[in-house]
């Protein structure tokens, strides 16, 4: 697994798609599949996800040249997984927007407003929703740790109750309001 120290060798720094440009402000995280960013697009503020296996680039599947795009190494095999990689990128965005269409679980499901590829890989990007992680708080009273949870059991609930299952549930995958914190 890379370490913070390493992970700037991997991320990008600057973005364009279709003559204009994505401002990168910073990197927020990582996952198995994808880097997450919080950038600047015609002066507003959103999140951009990036199709970027950790798996496949740490076995030198895929790389990134000087420009930040994506280059690819594949034989057999890695084309499966990377075709996997990208149908799961894709299901996520679009099981996001039919949750969007719910109006029991819209105003909790950060808003897909854009699909594109370029540098060789797939973006999505989202509306930013104002607050951090909740993985970013701590030292939280066992009440506010209680009152949060509830919260965010209430959310999973509301999902469910839907027809779907939150599967991927850890506390870097939601979003605390600062106003919910106080």
């Amino acid at each position: 697994m890379r370490t913070d120290m390493n992970l700037c060798a991997y991320e990008i720094h600057s973005l364009s798609i279709k003559n204009e440009q994505i401002k990168i402000k910073e990197l927020l995280a990582y996952g198995t599949n994808a880097f997450v960013y919080k950038v600047e697009y015609r002066d507003r503020s959103y999140i951009l996800k990036e199709l970027f296996p950790e798996g496949l680039s740490e076995q030198r599947v895929i790389k990134r040249d000087s420009t930040g795009a994506v280059l690819y190494r594949l034989r057999i095999i890695d084309k499966f997984k990377w075709q996997r990689v990208k149908l799961q990128f894709l299901l996520s965005i679009y099981k996001n927007r039919l949750l969007q269409r719910n109006l029991a679980v819209n105003d909790c499901v950060s808003q897909n407003v854009g699909l594109f590829r370029t540098n060789g890989t797939l973006y999505a990007l989202y509306e930013n929703i104002r607050g951090k992680d909740w993985s970013c708080y701590a030292g939280e009273s066992l009440e506010e740790l209680i009152i949060r949870c509830s919260k965010i059991a209430e959310i999973v609930y509301r999902i469910h109750r839907t027809g779907w299952l939150v599967m991927d549930v850890k506390a870097s995958n939601f979003v605390i309001n600062a106003t919910e914190s106080e």
